[in-house]
């Protein structure tokens, strides 16, 4: 059954019923909150906190977050078609132009935010960029000048927000943009440090109210019961592949005790998440399901990205898939060459050094002579083979498990298979369902070199990068720089190929963190009605 989502689709009575906001109404099961319904008054950003930036930013915007269709089409942009299901709740995948993008200030993240702002414009000279700031840290971000520089601009909104949100930096994590009418939406999900907050004190709720947005929260999420701080609820664990099936994370394999501590436990996904693949499929979605048993996070966009390509229809995309086997062979043509001391660029003191200039770590010479040197963190290629940490890396993405019972592990892990076999079930799931959906025969698949630690990328994650389709033609890419000559170059060139050109920035202080670029971010995708 369709549904509108006009002031008359819901019940004009709030009513109470729960101790995390109040419900306005429902339907197939997704749920309005009285506390962050958009008000056609509400402009884009605070009156009172962009006071603030009066003094100092020559340019301030209060225009809309999100530029309409008919501003992209002006602006020459191909904008496709929406799915047919109009009226119900609608994933878009990366084909699709973006209207805007969402990023956060966290008071340390502001080389991140040059480079990438920078990028965006650069790739797109129409785009919106939203940077949130928390009234916190306003006076950090407006002291520090190569950033102010940046964000004073036509195309940046800056939204103040005045508390202090538990989501920090990771704007991907909170919410997911969705299409309902034509329209963009905003789809409530959890950041495990918001679990059990009110939800007028969440992020998603802010941005809803302060862009004018239509909200949507799977009504069983509004009861502070069902709540359990599990990373596996959040928005870069439910991601659109090409064809619009939704795709998430959850635990399929047993041993790695990530999210459960049972290592005789079956497949495993949060009740909330059970919640949500419901109401999905209740509007005419379909989900499928990954394992991301092995990753700490959990989350798809670890591990999972697609591009649109330079090749016509129906195959006009790529579907990126990390691949540690990938990476050990890039790794292993190098084995021979490098530098005698890379200590200096280990990635801690990389992201020390960004941190403390406000720039790149390293000059323009700095980074030719470390490319060079084929450093891979603090060590060369051979000291890296040589040392107990890569064998305890190997093992974990490539080794061959033994038989339950008989494990004798070394990190703390027994699981029943490894990464790459992981991988390669994710592969067969992920292929079924684009070839039906497009009717795309022969999906192109681009392996990223990524090697697995304890749970995380050893390296920055190049598949977790932002993809901008902005334009007739295949997309760009903005993605994590690696450090690392051969992963860098495999994945520059191999995006070449498909017509896709990459950008790689500094993404250190999120990498180090557990996150890449596109956990930094969010994309608001629009289609033509």
């Amino acid at each position: 059954m369709n549904f509108l989502i006009s002031s008359l689709f819901f019940i004009n009575i709030a009513y109470a019923g729960t101790n995390l906001g109040i419900i306005s109404g429902v339907k197939q099961g997704l749920a309005s909150l009285h506390e962050c319904n958009s008000s056609l008054e509400v402009s884009c950003v605070s009156e009172s906190l962009l006071n603030q930036f009066a003094q100092i930013l020559d340019q301030t915007t209060t225009n809309k977050c999100i530029v309409s269709t008919g501003y992209l089409k002006a602006s020459g942009v191909t904008v496709p078609k929406c799915p047919t299901t109009l009226n119900q709740l609608s994933g878009l995948d990366n084909s699709y132009p973006s209207g805007a993008i969402f990023v956060n200030y966290a008071g340390d993240n502001g080389m991140f935010l040059i480079q990438f702002i920078q990028t965006h414009l650069k790739n797109d000279p129409h785009a919106k960029i939203n940077v949130v700031v928390f009234e916190k840290d306003i006076k950090r971000m407006l002291e520090n000048s190569n950033l102010k520089k940046v964000i004073n601009q036509k195309n940046i909104n800056i939204i103040p927000v005045a508390f202090t949100s538990r989501v920090e930096r990771w704007m991907q994590d909170s919410m997911q943009f969705v299409t309902i009418k034509g329209k963009p939406a905003l789809y409530q999900l959890e950041h495990a440090n918001e679990s059990k907050q009110s939800y007028s004190n969440r992020l998603a709720c802010e941005i809803a109210k302060q862009c004018n947005l239509p909200y949507f929260i799977p009504e069983k999420m509004v009861d502070e019961s069902a709540a359990n701080f599990s990373t596996l609820n959040s928005g870069g664990n439910l991601e659109v592949l090409p064809g619009g099936t939704f795709y998430r994370g959850i635990v399929k394999t047993n041993g790695y005790n990530r999210h459960i501590k049972d290592s005789d436990t079956a497949t495993f996904e949060t009740t909330y998440q059970k919640e949500q693949k419901e109401i999905l499929v209740k509007n005419g979605n379909s989900v499928i399901d990954i394992d991301t048993s092995f990753l700490e996070v959990g989350h798809v966009d670890e591990i999972i990205n697609t591009v649109k390509t330079s090749s016509p229809p129906p195959c006009n995309f790529a579907i990126l898939l990390a691949s540690p086997k990938k990476a050990l062979d890039l790794i292993m043509k190098m084995r021979f060459k490098g530098a005698p001391d890379c200590k200096k660029y280990e990635l801690l003191t990389l992201n020390n050094l960004a941190e403390k200039k406000g720039i790149d770590p390293l000059t323009d010479n700095e980074f030719e002579n470390m490319y060079r040197e084929n450093c891979l963190t603090k060590f060369n290629t051979h000291e890296f083979l040589m040392n107990p940490e890569y064998h305890l890396i190997k093992k974990e993405n490539m080794g061959k498990p033994k038989p339950k019972g008989s494990c004798d592990s070394d990190n703390g892990i027994c699981p029943e298979k490894n990464i790459m076999t992981i991988m390669e079930d994710n592969k067969k799931i992920i292929l079924d369902n684009v070839k039906e959906k497009t009717k795309c025969d022969n999906p192109k698949i681009i392996e990223i070199p990524v090697l697995f630690k304890d749970g995380g990328a050893y390296l920055p994650d190049q598949v977790n990068g932002v993809v901008q389709t902005n334009s007739v033609g295949a997309s760009k890419f903005i993605t994590p720089r690696s450090y690392f000559k051969p992963f860098d170059d495999y994945v520059e060139a191999e995006l070449k190929k498909v017509g896709v050109d990459v950008t790689l920035i500094h993404d250190l202080e999120y990498h180090l963190l557990q996150g890449e670029v596109h956990c930094g971010t969010n994309s608001v995708p629009i289609c033509d009605p």
